[in-house]
């Protein structure tokens, strides 16, 4: 694919800014929320709450992550396949540590919550490029009708 010159520019510094705040954040909410003594959610007709949380929040937390790669780091609207190969190695090696060090806090480890994240990572990081993709579209578009 080729790249735009002023692809970087269809990102403006405050976005790149918020992306960097919002990731930070929501991963330290995150650690602080499953690291959280005796939060026990309810079985719903054979679904298990507590891993919809972990592929719910895994997927932010890949989004977030994919889409900070592609902004602040990339500089643009691009992910490429090594950068979200990195960034589920990152949702994959924190996954793991989140559920290791939670027994620490009263919690359990369980092999299901980490199939969650691991799940969860990927949905988030199909989500990111897809928007991605649609953000170029309109890039372009906007770029040949100029």
């Amino acid at each position: 694919m080729e790249r735009f010159e002023d692809e970087r520019d269809a990102v403006e510094k405050r976005p790149r800014r918020a992306i960097v705040w919002m990731a930070v954040t929501y991963w330290c909410v995150w650690v602080v929320f499953t690291h959280w003594p005796k939060i026990e959610l309810p079985v719903i007709s054979n679904i298990r709450l507590d891993k919809v949380g972990h592929f719910g929040g895994y997927s932010v937390l890949a989004f977030l992550l994919a889409m900070l790669v592609a902004i602040y780091w990339r500089g643009g609207l691009r992910l490429t396949r090594r950068d979200a190969v990195g960034v589920w190695l990152v949702i994959a090696v924190g996954g793991i540590l989140d559920e290791w060090t939670q027994p620490y806090f009263g919690r359990s480890f369980e092999w299901g919550d980490y199939a969650a994240d691991l799940l969860g990572g990927l949905c988030g990081l199909a989500i990111a490029a897809a928007v991605l993709s649609y953000r170029r579209s309109l890039h372009r578009a906007a770029a040949a009708s100029s």
